[in-house]
């Protein structure tokens, strides 16, 4: 089992989407259910990102 099937149960590692905006300030990774279906299923959020000094 690897890291992401245990804080993210019920879809699969692969990523639709990933896109970092830099106005808002957010990262976004879409993952799908499936590598046979490829829809999306869930989505994380990382907001206020900042850079390192």
């Amino acid at each position: 089992m690897n890291n992401l099937a245990y804080w993210i149960p019920n879809c699969s590692h692969y990523i639709s989407h990933m896109v970092y905006d830099i106005d808002k300030r957010t990262f976004t990774i879409e993952l799908v259910d499936d590598v046979e279906d490829f829809n999306p299923h869930t989505r994380l959020v990382c907001e206020s990102v900042v850079s390192a000094p």
